[in-house]
């Protein structure tokens, strides 16, 4: 998960020593019942990962996540509701043809911002948790959907890079088709055997 979270571009290591550095002082402070030093040090650890930009790199992620479900839910809602499509036939479309763009332009622009990383987690945590949850309530095996979305997790870990490399060497645009084209292919091979099963 470190090296992840290392290679979307989180400064993990930097973390790790402001929180252990802090840690080490917050205990001694509450082995002394000194609540004002405890104060003080979980104060002053925070200043210091805010100066990290973690919390700009969570409000952008936050924000894109946003977006992306607002527009996925309102199209559902749209195509089902407004225009009589069967829930299947909406999921396909979006699935297939809309998510790919919309999730792939929330990675082009974390990477855009700076915060590729935190986008990477945020996306993939709202994502497994919507998805799982989904699947087992339609009957789907608990097992079988958490290992379909810890591969679908690696899977967005290779297109962000893909965005990350495409913004290195100045070729966002072709990275970017390339990845939302990885994604419809991705998202229909996962698709089809609910698609087939509805024929």
């Amino acid at each position: 998960m470190k090296q992840s979270l290392i290679k979307v571009k989180v400064d993990i290591d930097k973390i790790e020593k402001i929180v252990e550095k802090h840690a080490i002082a917050a205990a001694e402070a509450v082995k002394k019942k000194d609540t004002r030093a405890f104060g003080e040090v979980v104060k002053e650890m925070f200043s210091e990962i805010g100066e990290t930009g973690i919390f700009r790199e969570l409000t952008v992620s936050v924000v894109l996540v946003l977006i992306v479900v607002i527009i996925h839910q309102f199209l559902l809602g749209f195509l089902i509701g407004g225009l009589g499509w069967t829930p299947m036939a909406a999921l396909a479309l979006l699935a297939i043809f809309i998510a790919p763009l919309t999730e792939e332009t929330g990675k082009f622009l974390s990477v855009k911002y700076g915060a590729a990383g935190m986008h990477y987690i945020i996306f993939n945590l709202v994502e497994f948790i919507g998805y799982f949850i989904q699947g087992v309530m339609l009957g789907v095996p608990a097992v079988a959907m958490f290992i379909a979305r810890l591969v679908t997790a690696f899977t967005h870990l290779l297109l962000t890079t893909l965005h990350i490399r495409g913004k290195k060497e100045g070729d966002e645009k072709t990275r970017f088709m390339a990845a939302a084209g990885i994604h419809s292919v991705w998202n229909f091979f996962a698709m089809l055997p609910a698609i087939l099963q509805n024929l």
